[in-house]
Order: C-alpha cells, then sequence, then structure tokens
C-alpha cells in the first residue's frame, strides 16, 4: 500500500479531488485491497462434512499438479500438463521454462495442454481453476525438466570428457564452462538414448513429476485448514469523475499495484491485470447484476433466469 501509493502518486490525485469538488464538480477515489487465494487446497470442501464423515471417507488434501517432458529421436522437446489453459498463455509460459532450462529457443519446445485421461499423467486435482498454473503445474514443468537435464548432463559429460558440474545448456548446444569449443549440439546429447541406449548412465527419455504443496493438509478435528498454498496481494485506486447533467463517468486515474510474487512472464502478466481492468469497468458501469430475493445472483447463469412467456 505503501509502495502504490506514493508510485502512484495518491498525494496529488487527492489535491485534484479536492479542486474539483471546490469547483462543484463530482469526484471521487475508490480503494480496493485484495487477498488473491491460489492452488486451493482439496481438504477444505471436506469441512462441509462431519468428523465422523471425513474418518470414515478417509482425509483429503493437497493440490497434486502432473507434467512430463520428453525427448524425441531428433533431439525434440515436448512437455504436457495438467491444466488445460483458457486464454492465460499456459503453453507459452512453459515452452519458456523449460527453453531456459535446457537453453533452447523458447520456440524449440512443443507444449501439449491437452488432457487424454487414458495416457497422460493427471490426478483429481488436475484443471485449470485457483490460479493453480504458475504456483503448482509450471513448478512441476521445472521439475521434470530439470531432473532430465541432470540426466542429459550425465550423457554429454561422457561424451565430452568432461565433468557434469562444468557443463553449460545454452544456445541448443551443451559445452565445458571453460572450453566452449569442447561442446555438442543439444539435439545430438538429447537423442543419444534413442540410438544409443546401451552407453548412457542413467536413460534420459522422460520425465514425469507430481507434485503438491506440503502446505496444504486435510482438515483438524477443529475444521481448521489451510485453504490455499499461497496468497497474493493487491492494492488498486482509482480517480473518476461523473458529469452532473449526463451521468458520463470519466476515469481519471487507476493505480493497480500487484504482489504475485515471481513473474514468469511480463507481457502475459500485463494482460492480466488489464483484462481484469476491463472486466471490473464492464461489470461496474456497463452490465447489470441482477439479484433473486433470496439473494441468489441471477445473471451468473442463463439456467436461473426467469422465463417470460409473450
Amino acid at each position: 500500500m505503501d509502495i502504490a501509493t506514493e508510485r502512484g502518486g495518491l498525494a496529488q490525485l487527492r489535491d485534484r479531488r479536492d479542486r474539483a469538488r471546490s469547483e462543484g464538480r463530482l469526484y471521487g477515489i475508490g480503494f480496493a485491497v485484495v487477498v488473491e487465494p491460489a492452488i486451493s487446497n482439496m481438504g477444505y470442501i471436506t469441512t462441509a462434512l462431519s468428523r465422523e464423515e471425513r474418518d470414515q471417507a478417509g482425509p483429503k488434501s493437497g493440490a497434486q499438479a502432473a507434467a512430463t517432458v520428453s525427448v524425441d529421436p531428433l533431439g525434440g522437446v515436448s512437455v504436457a500438463i495438467d491444466s488445460v489453459p483458457q486464454g492465460q498463455g499456459h503453453r507459452t509460459a512453459t515452452a519458456q521454462i523449460v527453453a531456459d532450462i535446457f537453453g533452447l529457443a523458447p520456440e524449440a519446445i512443443r507444449a501439449e495442454a491437452a488432457i487424454d485421461t487414458g495416457k497422460d499423467a493427471w490426478s483429481i486435482a488436475a484443471g485449470n481453476y485457483s490460479s493453480r498454473f504458475a504456483g503448482a503445474t509450471a513448478g512441476a514443468v521445472h521439475i521434470a525438466a530439470t531432473r532430465l537435464r541432470n540426466r542429459l548432463t550425465g550423457i554429454a559429460a561422457a561424451q565430452l570428457n568432461a565433468r557434469p558440474e562444468d557443463l553449460v545448456f545454452a544456445g541448443g548446444r551443451v559445452f565445458a564452462a571453460a572450453n566452449r569449443e569442447n561442446s555438442l549440439s543439444f539435439a545430438r546429447v538429447a537423442a543419444t538414448d534413442h540410438w544409443s541406449p546401451g552407453g548412457s548412465p542413467e536413460p534420459a527419455l522422460r520425465e514425469t513429476v507430481f507434485w503438491s504443496p506440503s502446505v496444504l493438509g486435510a482438515p483438524n478435528a477443529a475444521d481448521e485448514v489451510n485453504g490455499s498454498a499461497v496468497y497474493g496481494f493487491v492494492f488498486d485506486f482509482c480517480g473518476l469523475e461523473i458529469e452532473r447533467d449526463t451521468g458520463t463517468v470519466r476515469i481519471d486515474k487507476y493505480v493497480s499495484l500487484h504482489d504475485a510474487g515471481r513473474i514468469l512472464n511480463p507481457a502475459l502478466f500485463d494482460g492480466q491485470v488489464r483484462g481484469g481492468f476491463a472486466m471490473a469497468v464492464g461489470a461496474a458501469l456497463h452490465e447489470r447484476l441482477v439479484y433473486a430475493e433470496d439473494g441468489g445472483f441471477v445473471t451468473a447463469a442463463f439456467w436461473i433466469m426467469p422465463c417470460r412467456q409473450p
């Protein structure tokens, strides 16, 4: 909040508000403080059950994420994840993570995000919800790619007559840090176990990782449970003016500050922040939100809309 108010110029915005009001104009400043939970704990839904019912059904907890990283006979790299995107850019971020680990261009990575429960790695927690991609699925991708790279390092070290800890993956090649000329193409190293598995210290064809945050346990006897693995924080403020005669709303200034942890892709992050802003403006100024007498949100779905005959 301190960073947002200082860098966002809240004091100056308040001065603008005071001047506008002194001139008889309608000007106000609004604030929003948000805690955004992410990677939800499956166990929290069982708090709807009694302790006896939970004991009988067995503990429910965690937020399992899955990812598989593979190399093909030509040294190509593919990744399969357990979260199907809805425009958030999962494939872009996945390719970027794996490319950084293998020293390749992101365009060289094939990322798949269509779950086939008959052959792909998945669990009951799989899916695109609860902001779980960056913290859980992408984390599983990073672990899988790192483990596979470590095994490829052993293959390259034997071929380059170098120590594994001295090797670097960069620019599509694997080389000794002290002698870049002593190198092999990544494709050749990655394809080794397809063509000549006998000389490999450890198979390096595929790595599948299942990962769940250790902080997500089952509810205790008092129904206490950590509902999410991580929490992001947002602080926004907005200065706007309403034209007295027409009711026209003019947004004078909008400031949004997000403490979101490590940003995997700045362009995707920026797009999500701007998209959230656009949705909020639409909801606040251009949409009709209807609630029933019992408090139910009528316009949230078509199936509960009242049907009127002509």
